[in-house]
């Protein structure tokens, strides 16, 4: 899969809900919701959103913080995510606000975590693919 290709997958799962045959999901928090297209399978729920197709996999939570740089590392974190190198850092322009996203790589992995603050908290969304 390429780099672009994944990243489209995750904004498009981030910016848009999706039509038919879909799974709506709304955070314990209200701070966020989503609608997974057809053939992703939820894995895990609160406190953190884990989705998957193939060998992407998808994992979205809201924590304090006080910035989307400091939120990516929180995640990560708590995801128990290590990424090796920063590949890339910038603004993600989508239709719901500007997101901070950062690329990294991980062994064969690839992952690319998106952040944004929303009301005192950060939204943040980590994916990974090989």
């Amino acid at each position: 899969m390429t780099t672009l290709k994944f990243i489209g997958i995750l904004l498009s799962l981030l910016a848009l809900p999706m039509a038919a045959a879909q799974q709506d999901y709304t955070a314990a928090d209200g701070i966020y919701s989503l609608t997974l297209p057809a053939g992703w399978t939820i894995e895990a729920r609160d406190p953190i959103l884990r989705f998957s197709k193939d060998a992407v996999r998808i994992s979205l939570l809201s924590l304090p913080a006080e910035s989307e740089d400091a939120s990516i590392k929180a995640a990560f974190k708590r995801l128990e995510i290590s990424p090796t190198a920063l590949l890339s850092e910038s603004d993600a322009p989508l239709p719901n606000g500007v997101w901070k996203q950062h690329i990294y790589t991980q062994g064969t992995n690839l992952n690319i975590a998106l952040a944004q603050l929303r009301e005192g908290k950060a939204l943040a969304s980590s994916s990974s693919a090989p």
